[in-house]
């Protein structure tokens, strides 16, 4: 993986996002290992998340590993992954909107113009944020049963 390259993708949309008002988050997908006793594999992928962590790091950008720095099962790739494809599944994008949701709520940072709201849905308590009216476009974050959208 020759770094310099991916630092300057993580550098060249983080202007593009300070252009725009916005701030960026990187979502790192699930590492896949099918053979977990290949030390090979395993230092080439921890490696990997190694490189992404320094350059978040460096630039000051979050990263949320979706792997929370560990090798999934078999059993979770076929849930959150598509069959022979590594797209995400509608179970994937759930997992990675609650990952995403929990991140902002705890990052006042990335919210800052946002207040905080609850909804009562079928006897669960709800927490969001949702944008107020101002005249600058900005994110608008809702959901629904498991899905945040943008």
């Amino acid at each position: 993986m020759d770094v310099y390259y991916t630092k300057h993708v993580f550098d060249y949309y983080q202007k593009i996002s300070k252009k725009m008002g916005t701030k960026i988050i990187v979502i790192y997908n699930y590492e896949i290992i099918g053979d977990k006793s290949n030390k090979i594999f395993v230092n080439q992928a921890n490696q990997r998340r190694q490189v992404f962590s320094e350059i978040s790091d460096t630039l000051k950008i979050p990263i949320i590993f979706m792997d929370d720095g560990e090798f999934i099962s078999l059993e979770k790739i076929g849930q959150v992954l598509l069959k022979n494809d590594g797209h995400w599944s509608i179970h994937g994008h759930s997992e990675v909107a609650k990952k995403v949701l929990s991140f902002l709520l705890q990052n006042e940072e990335f919210c800052q113009r946002w207040e905080i709201w609850t909804l009562k849905t079928t006897g669960s308590e709800k927490c969001g944020r949702l944008a107020p009216p101002i005249k600058k476009p900005s994110t608008l974050i809702t959901f629904t049963e498991n899905l945040i959208l943008f």
